[in-house]
């Protein structure tokens, strides 16, 4: 409790309020206050012997759909759900309670690149802390009061994270840039310790012995996970070469095989894993799409058992990522309905050339993934319709499954969730804790820090009050009115940041305060990319063609306003029709007509600003450029 008080007091916080005092689990229907007879509901005995003894009580069925991220709840057991949800740079939730001095709606913090950019560890912390307290606070509002019938929902956020994404940058180019802090492994490894440690804070409970974690984390992706692959794509896919992405339409990220030398595996790839193991305790792994040295990552032995496990002694559970484990037989079972074969059902599954091609049968895909990667939970459908029947099949063993469910339902014990809530500090977390002025305070804070001055050619920055006296600045550029965009990707519900783009806050501050603030006028000047919505030959809108068939009827309006203005910021960049998760660039060059806007807006106003608003790294060549990296709240 002084752990969890300490933290409390030093962001800024005072109170916690009241929830209703019933059994979080271990009662039947999850109502009452008579706990269940059982050893595992017994909080004086250690974890290990409670979750024996909680499998002990389980059918094989039961445990097989335990190990599932949907994770559902077995209220007769008094069994609680633990599905997983994402915090790349936030609570990736929907708001919960709103307060006169709140939105309810979870702190949205600079994306990973962003993150990267502060260098500041005790930040990294201060976000892992906040993201771990706005969870708890969003799971509390799932209680339900007493004499409910219902089992509790996660409320709007669950407690388990299949984040943060500490893969590295090594080409800008890459989808997924914006999620992760750099290519440096050192900077790599320093996020993944501060972030995740902070993020799992264990708070001591009421009476004095048992401990429980803020919040559970994932380091992900498992490993040498850096690439996505280029669109448009050849269907099928030709399977590449081992090592190798010169196949006709590239690789993609659920065939490559990554071969570096062993020195870069060791003293690159495996240092920020590492450090989230032995450092940080992260309590779940992910195995990622890709294979490495000819194995799929999600059934390779030596690295995920021997070295993980056995060498660094860790005691978490691995997670795949979505699907990964059936594209290991260039499967996938998203379309099967119930009953599954797991429930004595039967179901095809779809063919997905361009996978792995490492195994031939269901069966023998459930066996590479269970025993021999170790993979514990999954996300995606193949553990959910395929276990049970694999396990009367012979392909793995009750050890196995009982093996599994154990580590998973370690966990759920860490978290509190098998114990009463009045032994628990952190179940009586209320909304106040969600939106808080702390919150915003450290997502200010971040943004700021991470906002890079790259070019100042003419010395223009910082603009002095003079120099917008007696005519406005001109806001110019698709960045300049966005308002999703600034979220990024994995983001949760956020009404601050959907009322307010740059250019609405802009006018605001001079409405509020004209002596200070400048007259801000505004010219789109043109889109980010014109193709329209989903009409590109990529999801959703790539890849956008730089420089060639764009719209460029805006030119016109943006050059007068510019002309008129004291100053032009024009604001530019990329947003999730551009750069994302599952596509690759294949220049550094912003898409559309942007650059030619820039051009045209410089031609005629020399005193230009150039904000950059992205996640991967963009080139430019203008005199005075700002990079503010996808910044959440702020």
């Amino acid at each position: 409790m002084a752990t969890l008080l300490i933290l409390l007091s030093l962001l800024g916080y005072s109170s916690v309020s009241a929830l209703p005092s019933h059994a979080h689990s271990c009662t039947v229907n999850f109502t009452g206050t008579n706990r269940l007879p059982f050893d595992f509901c017994n909080t004086s005995l250690d974890i290990a012997t409670r979750v024996q003894d909680l499998l002990t009580h389980m059918s094989y069925q039961d445990k097989c759909a335990a190990l599932d991220t949907g994770n559902p709840a077995i209220p007769s057991l008094g069994i609680p759900s633990m599905k997983g949800g994402e915090s790349t740079h936030g609570v990736a939730s929907g708001c919960g309670q709103a307060l006169p001095n709140n939105t309810g709606c979870p702190t949205s913090f600079p994306t990973g690149a962003g993150l990267g950019a502060t260098y500041n560890k005790q930040l990294w912390a201060k976000i892992g802390t906040i993201i771990g307290l706005e969870a708890r606070a969003l799971n509390n509002q799932g209680f339900p009061g007493n004499g409910s019938t219902q089992p509790p929902s996660d409320g709007p956020s669950g407690l388990y994270f299949l984040d943060p994404n500490i893969n590295l940058c090594r080409d800008p180019r890459w989808g997924r840039c914006q999620e992760v802090p750099g290519e440096d492994v050192t900077l790599t490894a320093q996020y993944a310790t501060n972030l995740i440690s902070a993020t799992q804070t264990p708070s001591q409970g009421v009476d004095g012995k048992n401990v429980y974690l803020q919040a559970a984390a994932t380091a992900k992706h498992f490993s040498m996970y850096d690439m996505e692959g280029y669109i448009p794509r050849t269907n099928p896919l030709p399977p590449p070469k081992s090592g190798y992405c010169d196949t006709p339409g590239g690789c993609e990220r659920w065939n490559f095989d990554m071969n570096p030398p062993d020195e870069d595996f060791t003293n690159y790839y495996l240092v920020p894993f590492k450090a989230a193991v032995t450092k940080a305790q992260v309590r779940s792994i992910m195995c990622s799409y890709n294979a490495a040295y000819g194995m799929p990552t999600c059934a390779n032995d030596k690295v995920n058992n021997e070295l993980v496990r056995g060498n660094w002694s860790w005691e978490g559970f691995y997670v795949s990522d979505c699907t990964a484990l059936e594209l290991m037989q260039d499967v996938k079972w998203d379309n099967c309905q119930p009953p599954y074969p797991s429930q004595g059902g039967s179901c095809k599954p779809d063919p997905f050339p361009g996978g792995h091609n490492y195994t031939h049968t269901v069966g023998d895909t459930v066996h590479a993934a269970m025993v021999q990667g170790g993979i514990d939970y999954n996300c995606g459908p193949l553990y959910k319709t395929n276990c049970y029947n694999s396990l009367q099949g012979g392909s793995i063993t009750k050890d196995d499954v009982d093996k599994a469910a154990a580590r998973v339902y370690t966990t759920h014990m860490m978290l509190g969730l098998f114990d009463p809530i009045d032994n628990q500090p952190l179940t009586k977390l209320g909304p106040e804790y969600v939106d808080s002025a702390d919150g915003r305070g450290v997502a200010l804070q971040a943004a700021e820090q991470s906002i890079v001055l790259l070019k100042n050619d003419n010395k223009l920055l910082p603009i002095s009050k003079s120099a917008y006296d007696t005519k406005p600045i001109a806001f110019i550029g698709p960045h300049a009115n966005s308002t999703t965009a600034m979220l990024g990707n994995y983001h949760g519900e956020n009404h601050v940041v959907l009322a307010n783009s740059p250019l609405t806050a802009a006018i605001n501050m001079h409405h509020q305060d004209p002596d200070n603030y400048p007259e801000i006028v505004y010219s789109l000047g043109c889109q980010i990319c014109d193709y329209p919505y989903g009409q590109n030959p990529g999801f959703p809108n790539m890849p956008c063609p730089i420089g060639k068939d764009g719209n460029t009827s805006g030119f016109a309006d943006a050059v007068n306003v510019a002309k008129e203005a004291a100053i032009a910021v024009v604001f530019v960049g990329m947003d999730e029709t551009s750069e994302a998760e599952n596509y690759d660039r294949r220049t550094l060059g912003l898409p559309g007509k942007q650059d030619d806007l820039i051009k045209a807006v410089l031609a005629v106003q020399p005193n230009t600003v150039v904000v950059l608003i992205h996640g991967g790294g963009i080139s430019s060549l203008v005199v005075c450029v700002v990079q503010a990296i996808i910044n959440g709240n702020n």
